[in-house]
């Protein structure tokens, strides 16, 4: 829950300054925040909604502030930030599933390492119990022999 509020605030502060400036200022590269920090606390789907939220909020400063002329290079640059987030969201995305993905090898070489463990104190042990009997009965032919006795 700590984690939405926190996105949200950031959403808020990076609105904020994205519509109380010209559309020439381009904030919309902060949005990249929430969307690591949506990495890390959402789910995937919530991770495409503040993405696809922080991309349409970048281009919609294009249009709210009625009234300017929009250049060219402004329009360009806004399309490259909102590229430039979609590629953030996606390789988040992709870090995340890496993760989760080393986790699960993590847990299944640890699991293997332990099944390799008790593999081998179980041959110990069988070794050791089927040897000592064998030692022992070949001591009591030992002593038992005529030409040991005194």
């Amino acid at each position: 829950m700590r984690g939405r509020w926190s996105i949200s605030i950031l959403f808020a502060i990076v609105v904020a300054l994205e519509f109380t400036t010209p559309s020439e200022y381009l904030f919309g590269y902060l949005y990249t925040g929430q969307i690591l920090l949506a990495n890390s606390r959402l789910s995937r789907l919530g991770k495409l909604q503040i993405t696809l939220v922080a991309a349409l909020l970048t281009l919609l400063n294009l249009f709210v502030p009625h009234g300017e002329t929009i250049a060219l290079a402004t329009v360009a640059n806004r399309s490259i930030a909102v590229m430039a987030l979609g590629v953030t969201g996606y390789l988040s995305d992709r870090n995340q599933q890496y993760e989760e993905a080393i986790a699960q090898t993590k847990a299944q070489l640890q699991s293997q390492q332990q099944l390799a463990s008790i593999r081998e104190d179980f041959v110990s042990t069988l070794s050791h119990d089927l040897k000592t009997p064998m030692l022992r009965s070949r001591l009591l032919k030992l002593l038992n022999r005529p030409n040991l006795a005194m």
